[in-house]
């Protein structure tokens, strides 16, 4: 059975203290002493895997290599599957976001998966952290956005799988996607890779993972739809269930009390306090 000492997984690094999906924000992840990191996967045009949530540069959180702050209108315009890392690495990103008023701006690119790996590696072997992260990597990926947006589901697949396979931490990787092809293609290429289907509002998760091809290792629900039956009947079926986005203490409480195996979190420091006093 799955049933182990409860994961926190820091939602796109540590948002609270720097920009979402950043190095800063991954390392600072590390010094709070989180099992995992989340973090969401796009692909460049010259098909480098790249961290970022949207497959554009963000308006408000971005700025042209002219300094000047991206609007909404540019967001078509700069779509990262349109353009060469190299060209990527000239925006910064590191502008604080409002949802985050703690947050602290920095200059920060997109990085690329590799880069996080080895970053964060080696962070934690200089906080003589012997413990190993976990890596939930979010793939990013919908049927009206293949070939346009990102790869069709195999290429996509293949090239996070290479990525995985080159960073020697495979075995603590784990890949998550509301996109069920790329479950399946990523399980072509990495057989024993701890995978996890993402679902939100309006899905019924049984149906949906009744849709796959086999059984995933994690079903990841939008936190509201969990109860102690949902709880009781994946793991039943040795799935576990790590839930999003969970930031308040009492959710965190309600959930641990559920049973569930880890939670995302926007609060990592938060449920720090909360889960592992």
């Amino acid at each position: 059975m799955l049933h182990h000492f409860l994961e926190i997984h820091a939602h796109r690094g540590a948002r609270s203290f720097f920009p979402e999906n950043t190095i800063p924000a991954f390392l600072k992840a590390v010094e709070l002493g989180v099992e995992a990191i989340e973090l969401d996967l796009c692909v460049s045009g010259d098909n480098q895997v790249v961290v970022s949530h949207d497959p554009y540069m963000q308006a408000g959180l971005c700025t042209a290599p002219n300094g000047r702050v991206l609007t909404k209108s540019d967001e078509k315009r700069y779509l990262l599957y349109t353009m060469k890392y190299a060209d990527i690495v000239r925006f910064d990103c590191g502008r604080p976001s409002a949802e985050f008023p703690g947050q602290q701006e920095i200059s920060a690119v997109k990085p690329l998966l590799a880069d996080v790996f080895r970053l964060v590696e080696r962070h934690g072997k200089e906080l003589c952290e012997e413990r190993g992260m976990i890596y939930n990597l979010e793939v990013k990926s919908r049927i009206d956005g293949d070939s346009v947006r990102h790869p069709a589901p195999g290429e996509y697949a293949e090239l996070v799988a290479a990525v995985i396979e080159q960073s020697g931490v495979a075995s603590r990787t784990r890949v998550q996607s509301f996109d069920a092809r790329i479950i399946e293609e990523i399980r072509k290429f990495l057989p024993s890779l701890a995978l996890g289907l993402l679902v939100g509002m309006g899905q019924d998760p049984e149906t949906e993972l009744d849709k796959l091809g086999f059984k995933p290792d994690y079903l990841n629900p939008f936190f509201p739809m969990v109860d102690a039956t949902l709880v009781k009947k994946l793991h039943d079926r040795d799935i576990g269930i790590v839930p999003w986005t969970v930031n308040s203490p009492e959710e965190m409480k309600a959930l641990a009390a559920m049973g569930v195996d880890g939670i995302i979190t926007d609060c990592p420091e938060r449920a720090v306090e909360v889960l592992h006093e």
